[in-house]
């Protein structure tokens, strides 16, 4: 059942569903980048910003992310997921790990796609920064919803393929794409720059 703001409730409110490969601890050497990654970002913004956010790491053709609801600078093992495959078209997300990915999986998903070279995403709904962008309005957590955001995060050049790109969306919140060797924090500043 889907909630007037396009959000989904009942049983762990994620919108994509879940095929669970194993239901290990996820042990990949991208929990500890990750984990850097939100340290960062404690630095540069208030819990109240964090709060509801979801950070991922590419892993060759897969990715590691933070599952929702995790607390980002707190996170256990069992708050992370890794995503082994994800299917667009039947909204199903493959996974090791003890909890179901994200909802924003879409999200992520495509923004590795549209930026092949990019190290990982941050999707931030609790910060709005920089110039706030419409996107169409589509459920929470839907294909559609993601593909709005990817056609309006588009960078030339370099930055096409290997990020940074940050933006800030209504209904989304900020997505940060996080150049090879790069931080959600520091592609945070291109807000600040107005990007």
């Amino acid at each position: 059942m889907m909630t007037e703001d396009g959000t989904r409730t009942g049983p762990g409110g994620a919108w994509v569903s879940t095929i669970r490969v194993s239901n290990e601890l996820v042990r990949s050497n991208a929990v500890p980048q990750i984990r850097g990654w939100a340290a960062a970002l404690k630095d540069s913004l208030s819990s109240d910003q964090l709060t509801g956010g979801t950070l991922a790491l590419r892993q060759m053709a897969h990715f590691v992310t933070t599952v929702e609801g995790a607390d980002l600078v707190l996170s256990e093992l069992e708050d992370f997921a890794e995503v082994v495959e994800y299917d667009p078209v039947r909204h199903v997300a493959m996974v090791i790990g003890k909890r179901d990915a994200p909802g924003c999986t879409p999200i992520i998903w495509l923004m590795l796609k549209v930026f092949p070279g990019a190290e990982g995403v941050a999707i931030l709904p609790g910060l709005a920064m920089g110039n706030v962008r419409s996107v169409r309005r589509s459920p929470r957590g839907s294909f559609d919803e993601a593909f709005a955001v990817a056609e309006a995060v588009k960078g030339s050049g370099r930055e096409r393929v290997l990020g940074p790109a940050a933006a800030t969306f209504e209904h989304v919140g900020t997505i940060l794409v996080v150049p090879p060797q790069g931080d959600p924090a520091s592609v945070l500043q291109l807000l600040g720059e107005g990007a």
